[in-house]
């Protein structure tokens, strides 16, 4: 197997560890708790796999605020995931 295609997949995003050890239940009642906005741009972000350009063009935004936003989600994610705040 190539290493370089090994770095592309799930498994090199940073949370992939920590969503890999969660329970399905504990993962949808974690983003169950993110606000809307923060919601909708992860999803876009990680599973539609839309990059931040595409995303502020689509939310009429900044590049800026989409990387905040996915910031403080995935922040939160963590510390959901982690504590159970």
């Amino acid at each position: 197997m190539d290493p370089s295609a090994a770095s592309t997949g799930p498994e090199s995003d940073p949370g992939f560890a920590l969503m890999k050890h969660c329970q399905a239940d504990e993962l949808v009642a974690a983003l169950s708790r993110l606000p809307k906005v923060q919601l909708r741009r992860l999803l876009m972000h990680t599973v539609v796999r839309l990059p931040v350009r595409e995303i502020a063009r689509r939310e009429g935004c900044s590049e800026r605020a989409v990387k905040y936003s996915l910031a403080r989600a995935r922040r939160r994610m963590r510390a959901l995931l982690t504590d159970g705040d």
